[in-house]
């Protein structure tokens, strides 16, 4: 009854962690992630990782030398902030971009507003932000993964992959099935009658005349819209 209840803001829980520590383990966490990029983009990646990291470690310097500001850099945040621009930029964009975007997120996202932890928004994405609307041509301009898998969606330009995948890789262990095309479900029973069955008689009928009249139904689907999904690709084939 007559015990007090102490009420406290946040953190409730505290560590012995520093600042610096915590940074480094975040570092090491986005390692696989960093590793993953040059593996999929190539050595421009990892150039566009140091890029941003060093910009953004070379502007915390010079931002708190010129405003004779405690020097921070050894917190590791500014590591951290250059990571993360780096893994939203495409590994495309001109070295300059980079440089500049980790100007945008130390200088005026970071240190503008008082240095870390006073900054309103994720200093990273801020400069992604900044630079998808400045520059929205270079900011998009992705390229397809070397070695890797990646998915297109289908389109017209893409109907030759289709039937490439279909007749040569999708139902190794029963080809037959590949002929059928997967576009039984997209049609009712009175279109597969019209659209199938009596254009295949039309071409000549057999298995000739049925193959060529799916063929038809693929091309007319694809091109209309009525067939949507995706191409999945690896080592250049779907």
């Amino acid at each position: 009854m007559h015990k007090k209840l102490i009420i406290s803001s946040s953190p409730h829980l505290r560590d012995d962690a520093s600042t610096r520590r915590i940074m480094q383990d975040v570092c090491i966490a986005m390692l696989p992630s960093a590793l993953a990029s040059v593996w999929f983009f190539g050595l421009r990646s990892a150039l566009v990782i140091l890029l941003s990291v060093i910009s953004a470690v070379v502007f915390e310097w010079l931002y708190c030398k010129v405003m004779k500001r405690e020097i921070p850099i050894g917190d590791f945040s500014a590591v951290v902030t250059g990571m993360l621009l780096a893994f939203n930029l495409p590994a495309t964009v001109p070295f300059w971009v980079p440089i500049f975007g980790s100007a945008i997120a130390i200088v005026l996202v970071k240190q503008f507003y008082g240095g870390l932890g006073q900054n309103f928004m994720n200093p990273a994405l801020a400069a992604r932000a900044i630079l998808a609307i400045s520059f929205a041509s270079i900011m998009t301009n992705f390229v397809v993964p070397q070695g890797g898998a990646w998915l297109q969606g289908l389109s017209a330009e893409l109907i030759d992959d289709y039937f490439d995948f279909f007749n040569n890789r999708a139902f190794t262990d029963n080809p037959p099935w590949g002929g059928c095309y997967c576009i039984g479900w997209q049609m009712t029973r009175e279109e597969n009658e019209e659209q199938v069955v009596k254009r295949a008689q039309e071409l000549g009928g057999g298995a000739e005349g049925m193959m060529a009249a799916l063929r038809e139904t693929v091309v007319r689907q694809i091109t209309s819209g009525a067939l949507r999904g995706y191409l999945a690709y690896a080592d250049g084939m779907s």
